[in-house]
């Protein structure tokens, strides 16, 4: 078996190469192209306010830590949709949009921003995430 080292590059059983930037995360080479989007993507849809793209770069069942709510189990889409104005507050949103790839912290359970959102590579290549954590 083939370990997953930080910035160590090496092969996974499939004989795919696993990234260097990313190894840690267990992210191979051709998955890079969507980390290093999944901010950028992200901002984008915060600055048009487009809550049904945000929705569909999340995992559900999502955990949304958010003040005055506390914790927030989201199930569907349409659980997203209705708590979104309290999930990506002014404030929240005013953090994410200020960040840029550099901030993007990885281990082997995935990769984090801003000490809070969470998100990981799925199946099809696509990033998504899966936990978001706010204090006021």
């Amino acid at each position: 078996e083939n370990a997953v080292m930080c910035n160590t590059v090496v092969t996974s059983t499939l004989g795919d190469r696993v990234c260097e930037k990313y190894g840690v995360a267990g992210v191979l080479k051709r998955e890079e192209p969507a980390v290093e989007a999944f901010l950028p993507t992200l901002q984008k849809h915060l600055r048009n306010n487009d809550a049904d793209a945000i929705s569909k770069m999340i995992i559900y069942p999502a955990e949304i830590r958010v003040p005055d709510i506390d914790i927030c189990y989201l199930e569907t889409r349409e659980d997203f949709l209705k708590d979104y104005p309290q999930i990506f507050t002014e404030k929240v949103k005013k953090n994410l949009l200020k960040l840029q790839n550099k901030d993007i912290f990885c281990n082997h359970t995935g990769f984090m921003i801003n000490s809070g959102m969470w998100f990981y590579i799925g199946g099809d290549g696509k990033a998504y995430f899966y936990a978001l954590n706010h204090s006021p």
